[in-house]
Formats: structure tokens, sequence, C-alpha cells
């Protein structure tokens, strides 16, 4: 069948398709003028990908670029959705902090694996504040005091590995080594195991924790698919599609289901128990209905630092969590192990490089070691904290490398902002690469000066010009940890070795690109026997 149209005849399926295509461009306009009808700048975006594809280089890069170009408050277009992008530090407070009951949820990550569903970094809403508050006093001072020593223990071996690998090969390929440790610790802490992942490369929890983190989440074909076409998102579920390995999960999950068991089936019968993260669940599982441990005994949520807190305005009476299911239980374990390795490892195979590369820092914190940690049993919470030099190298560390380049923030409910009200459901986007190397907040920011974080010169900067582990009530709860970690190995390191830079050193290393900055090359250095 034909028609004629302006003089021309068609096909009656061609006019339906030119006249779909037709729409489908002129709502694509539609949708990226939204923050030009609106007031604000925003910088140029493409047909149907609005400004993603720029993101593909590196998000820091495009972000840090948008930054100079637009100001502090602009607008971008994650495929077809209006976003807010903010680095005004004020506003940022207000939203993280101050107003956090108007922004209190992440994006949410479409095809999760139903197992991380219940993580708190992933949870909602009241759900969110009831699994807070019982988590928390997982991560207080007193409880890390009681897993360093764990974490000491894997060091043991990383120092053995990293001996060997430097004979060998005449340097060490710290992301390599350091990951290992990592693995080892979260195997440790989190799930109870003793594997050693640097000799045992085959094991199950090595292999299966390779899966997990194969591929690029973050740019998975499967959230592109869904971002272009929304209506696939339920078809996908259907079918079982996951952005994350569903066979490693898996393996995971079976560990803590069985450990969880063993480990309930000898609490009575055992005068000492192991303390780590998945015991420390345990715990709070076992709370009885008034919020009491049953097993008061044991002292691990004893104390006083324990009870539920009340962050940025949350009331405690908000939420009537008192205890932890089997399914979140499962979840907090996964997401340990998930948001703690590639951070971590992040993190310490550039403070190695940072201080490979400016021996005079290295040598002051040497001295700071010897001072304080000469031997392997004096390194722990405690004597970590004593370290204040060692405290401004990881700040600055994480200042110009930030392993979590990009957070957000979704607003719950219409919120005025410089006389623009954010509708429900917009998507709040706060580049933290972009914050860590803004001029006027850090004079020079390329440069690398662990001094800017003294005790003198903390106090100057704006709460929000520093934030790797986020601010306000939905920051990292794991960052205790996440310090105790990254401080604890390379103190470990630097009492045996002086770290070099060799000729197969990448100066500078390159940036990762796919939200996170974790360097694609790896960081090689050389290790020196100390005297």
């Amino acid at each position: 069948m034909e028609i004629n149209f302006l003089g021309f005849s068609f096909s009656l399926t061609w006019f339906l398709v030119g006249a779909i295509f037709i729409i489908y461009i002129c709502n694509d306009l539609w949708i990226r003028s939204y923050w030009t009808r609106h007031g604000f700048k925003s910088p140029k975006s493409v047909p149907i990908f609005g400004n993603t594809l720029q993101w593909t280089k590196g998000i820091q890069h495009a972000f840090l670029d948008y930054f100079k170009k637009q100001g502090t408050v602009f607008g971008v277009y994650d495929f077809h959705r209006p976003g807010l992008c903010i680095t005004d530090l004020d506003l940022l407070r207000n939203i993280m902090v101050k107003d956090f009951g108007s922004f209190t949820n992440r994006w949410a990550t479409p095809l999760l694996n139903h197992d991380l569903l219940d993580a708190l970094f992933f949870s909602k809403d009241d759900h969110w504040k009831g699994i807070r508050n019982i988590i928390t006093p997982t991560f207080s001072a007193a409880k890390m005091k009681l897993m360093s020593p764990l974490i000491n223990k894997c060091a043991d071996r990383l120092l053995k590995h990293l001996e060997k690998h430097q004979k060998i090969h005449g340097n060490i390929e710290c992301r390599e080594l350091v990951g290992a440790f990592v693995m080892d610790t979260i195997a440790s802490c989190a799930f109870g195991l003793n594997v050693d992942c640097q000799e045992n490369r085959h094991h199950p929890f090595v292999t299966n924790a390779k899966k997990a983190f194969a591929g690029n989440t973050f740019s998975s074909p499967l959230l592109v698919i869904v971002s272009l076409f929304p209506w696939t998102l339920p078809i996908l579920e259907y079918l079982d599609f996951n952005i994350i390995d569903r066979k490693s999960t898996t393996f995971f999950v079976d560990i803590v289901r069985k450990t969880s068991a063993v480990r309930r089936e000898s609490k009575k019968s055992d005068g000492e128990k192991r303390i780590d993260y998945l015991q420390l669940l345990l715990d709070a599982q076992m709370r009885d209905i008034t919020g009491n441990n049953k097993n008061k005994a044991d002292g691990i949520h004893g104390d006083p630092e324990d009870e539920a807190i009340d962050e940025g305005g949350l009331q405690k009476k908000s939420s009537s969590k008192i205890r932890l299911n089997e399914s979140e239980v499962i979840s907090q374990a996964l997401i340990f192990f998930l948001a703690g390795y590639e951070t971590t490892n992040t993190t310490c195979g550039y403070m190695l490089y940072l201080l490979a590369t400016h021996p005079d820092v290295q040598d002051k914190l040497v001295n700071e070691i010897d001072d304080v940690a000469p031997e392997a049993e004096d390194v722990g919470y405690q004597s970590i904290s004593k370290m204040p030099y060692l405290e401004q190298i990881f700040c600055e560390t994480e200042r110009i490398y930030p392993p979590a380049l990009m957070t957000d923030r979704v607003c719950n409910e219409p919120f005025d902002i410089n006389g623009f009200t954010v509708p429900k459901g917009m998507r709040i986007f706060i580049p933290i690469f972009t914050i860590h190397h803004d001029p006027n907040l850090w004079p020079d920011p390329e440069t690398y000066d662990p001094d800017r974080f003294s005790k003198e010169n903390r106090e100057k900067h704006h709460p929000c010009a520093w934030m790797p582990f986020g601010t306000g009530p939905r920051n990292c709860v794991g960052m205790r940890f996440a310090m105790m970690e990254a401080k604890m190995v390379i103190v470990r390191i630097l009492q045996k070795y002086q770290i070099e830079t060799c000729p197969q050193t990448e100066i500078p290393p390159k940036q990762g690109t796919n939200g996170l900055i974790s360097p694609p090359n790896g960081i090689t250095l050389r290790a020196v026997k100390r005297n």
C-alpha cells in the first residue's frame, strides 16, 4: 500500500518508520534541551548517548574538563536521563549532611545479583537505616583492634612473596603482590578462611574472585542496553542476567553459609572464637528483640560505642530493625569483598609509587616507623594511629588518586538548589576526583605534598574538600578498616625495604577509565633491603 505525502509516494511501512524516527529525534532534542530550558550550563551532548561517550576515555578527565568550562553546578545527560553535577562544597554539605533526608539513596544499579540486593551499599530508605545502625558497631575502633592481628598475619606472607619476587625478577609488581595480600585479608577477615592467595593461585577462592572482578562492571554491555532501552530491564531480570558473574558469587555465598553454620554449632563448645567480620555479623544476627546480644559473655558488642547511631538527623526510632537475617549477613560479607578489594589494592599501589618517587617523604616516614613500630609485632591498630605522618601520606594519596572517582545521590523529594527545583528521582553527580583536583581548594593540585594534611593545615580545609570515602550518614562504613589495612601493609613493607623506581616504572602511571582509577598497566617498583 502506498500513500502520497508532499507530492512523494511512500509505502506505508517506510512512512511509519520515517515518522517514528522523526518523533524519536524530536524527543531526543527536547530531552537534551532540558538544562538549557532550566537555565543551567551543560557540556555538548550527542543524540541517544548524551554525554556518556565522553566518559569512556576517563570519567575523571571528562568531569574535570566540564568543571573548568561549566562552573560548580551544571547539567549532564546520562543517555536520556538529565542529571545535576555539583562541586560547590556548601551545596554538597547540605545534600550529603544537613538535608540528607532529601537525598538518602544512591542511584540504583540494575541487574545486580540477588545476593547483593541487601548489601548496605545498595539498600534504600528505612532498610538502609536499619542495616546501617547494626553494621556501624562492627567497624568501631574496638573491633578494628581485634581484627588487626589477622591483617598482620597476612602481611607476613606478603613479605615472603615480595622477597621472592624481587630476587627472581629484580623488581616487584605492586598491584599483583598487594592484591594477593588484600585478597588474603578479605578471605581471613570476611570469610574466616586461611588462604595464601599468592602461593595458591589456583585455589577456588582465587579463581572465583577473579571471575567476580573480570570485565568492566561500570560499562557492562548489559548496563548500556538497559540505559538505551529501559523496557528491556524486566526482561533481562526475568532471564536472570547479572553484571557480576553469578557462579562466583554463589561460591562465596556457599562459604558464608557453611562457615556460619559451623560457627553456630560450635559456639557453645568453644571457649574462644575467631574475631572477624563474619563473626561480628553473626553476633549482630544473634541479638534478641531488645537489641541485646544473646552472647554477651563474648564482649564483642558490649561497648557503649556500639549502640544504634543517630547520624545526620536520622532518628533511632525511625527503623525497628534489630537483627540481620541470613540474606543480609550474606550481602554484607559479599560487599565487604567486592567493595574492599579493588579500592584498597589501588590505594596501596599508589602509596608505594608516590613514596618511591619522593624519597624524602619516604625517609621521613621510615623514621616515624622506626620510632613507633620498629618490629612486626609492634604493628597494629593502636600503633598506626600514633603515626601522624603516615596519616598525612595516606590522605594525600587518596586526594590525588581517589579509588572511587565519583559518587552520587538521588533526590527523594522536590528540593530547591539555586532557584531550581530538583525533581524527585533526579541523580546528583558528585565528582570526587574533580573536587580533589580543584586548584581553588588545593593549590598546585598535581603536586604531591603530604603537609597539606598536617594538623594545622587540615583545619583550613572545607569538610567536603576531601572525601574519598564520601561524607555524611552515607559515607563508607568500612573506612576505618580500609585505612588500617592500607597503613599496616605500608608499615610492614617499609620496616624491611626501601622502595625505589626502576626502568620498568611507568611515570606517571596510566589511570583507569572505567569509574575506578586503578592503573591498568600495574605499578612496577624495586624493593631494596634496608640495613
